[in-house]
């Protein structure tokens, strides 16, 4: 509470809880009175349309008129209590309940299930916290009696982790699924598992419609050291393998673009190129490739994998050049993990077709010594971003990249 108590007495306010019955009400308080409400929200009630679905957060009740300096340190005060509040939270233990997270994609927003927080791997930037609690059957049940409501016939609900294949439960949770009515289902996976025979036409046969599968390198040494593991990649290619060998499905590469991998993106197209050719089953241009980057909790817990944006940006240009000419559908630069478009030659052909949810998306001004980020939260673009002709159309950058490297490299 160290940076709120700094904050409290530079500005000679007080801050006090409301007692009573309702959500958690915290009001700040000057020489004159009461003057602000903060009133805690869940991430649910904080707004459908929120690009990254907090747990919570303060929403901001004004009482008065308040000037631009006020208002700066409101914004600082009410971030500051959010990291004070999250770190209050519970820990998991033992049994972990089930929580369908929504999370805004190209398309639209995409309902995502975690069936188990456990992983084959350790990529150093991972948003999900390492674990040994287990996700409660119990629960995930439960979550699908919630889903079957709210999801169409159409309607495909992504199963995620962890890593969904070292599950064994999830055969029977997709089965399931579909004795409730949902009955199309996007993996995200790292594939390795699916080298087995028959893995993928099991999965299949339940519903899965599309494998979202991460493959950060072509390189057996960077894979392993971008995925902290060991002897990984071969069982990785030949999972690759057999889902393009198949039909029926969908099979995106989704690309991590980081620290280690950046300067091959290239001849990491021209790879996997060569192995959609050399699987007969897929027709040209049916392996889709999605360049992410790493979010803000990836970057606060491991900020030496992140990259310089700029820098990147013209190995990027090349990797997508790569895909135009060799027939690799490159995914719209859209939804939370997108890179900005700004970093590409022609945006249009890669813009998302409808406007992005903004609330959790802060405009900075840029100065000598770099942006002013004191008190933000969440994503953040320049000032001059307003000005773009994509502005609703892109979110910007996670706070946590902008601290590290500046927004400087980022031209509207």
């Amino acid at each position: 509470m160290t940076p709120v108590r700094d904050l409290l007495v530079r500005k000679g306010w007080t801050l006090s809880r409301r007692p009573g019955p309702g959500p958690m009400t915290f009001v700040v308080s000057d020489k004159s009175g009461v003057f602000c409400e903060l009133i805690l929200e869940a991430g649910e009630a904080a707004g459908a349309s929120a690009s990254v679905m907090p747990a919570f957060r303060l929403r901001l009740r004004s009482l008065r008129k308040l000037d631009q300096a006020s208002r700066a340190g409101l914004a600082e005060l009410s971030s500051g209590l959010c990291q004070f509040l999250d770190s209050r939270r519970p820990k998991a233990g033992k049994e972990i309940l089930a929580r369908t997270e929504a999370h805004e994609g190209y398309q639209g927003f995409d309902l995502l299930l975690r069936t188990t927080l456990a992983c084959n791997q350790r990529c150093a930037f991972c948003c999900v916290p390492p674990s040994r609690g287990r996700i409660t059957r119990e629960s995930l049940e439960a979550e699908l009696d919630v889903l079957a409501r709210r999801l169409g016939p159409k309607d495909a609900l992504t199963v995620s982790g962890g890593e969904p294949l070292v599950d064994p439960r999830l055969p029977e949770l997709l089965a399931s699924a579909r004795a409730r009515g949902i009955r199309r289902f996007v993996l995200q996976t790292n594939a390795v598992g699916l080298d087995k025979p028959g893995a993928v036409e099991r999965l299949v046969r339940l519903g899965v419609k599309h494998f979202f599968v991460s493959f950060h390198s072509h390189q057996p040494k960077v894979y392993d050291r971008i995925t902290g593991s060991r002897g990984l990649f071969p069982k990785a290619v030949k999972a690759l393998k057999r889902l393009l060998s198949g039909s029926g499905y969908g099979v995106t590469c989704n690309v991590v673009v980081n620290a280690w991998n950046h300067r091959a993106l290239a001849d990491h197209m021209r790879f996997l190129s060569r192995l959609a050719r050399s699987c007969k089953g897929r027709a040209k241009g049916s392996l889709e490739v999605y360049f992410s980057m790493i979010n803000g909790v990836g970057l606060a817990k491991a900020p030496e994998t992140g990259v310089d944006l700029a820098r990147a940006a013209p190995f990027i240009q090349e990797a997508v050049a790569v895909c135009e000419d060799e027939g690799l559908k490159v995914q719209p630069f859209a939804a939370e993990a997108a890179l900005p478009l700004c970093l590409l030659e022609r945006p249009s052909r890669y813009a998302a077709h409808r406007a992005l949810g903004q609330d959790r998306v802060s405009y900075v001004e840029e100065d000598p010594s770099g942006p002013r980020l004191s008190g933000v939260i969440g994503r953040v673009k320049r000032l001059s971003c307003r000005e773009c002709c994509f502005d609703s159309r892109c979110l910007g950058v996670p706070v946590e990249y902008a601290r590290l490297f500046g927004l400087s490299g980022l031209e509207p």
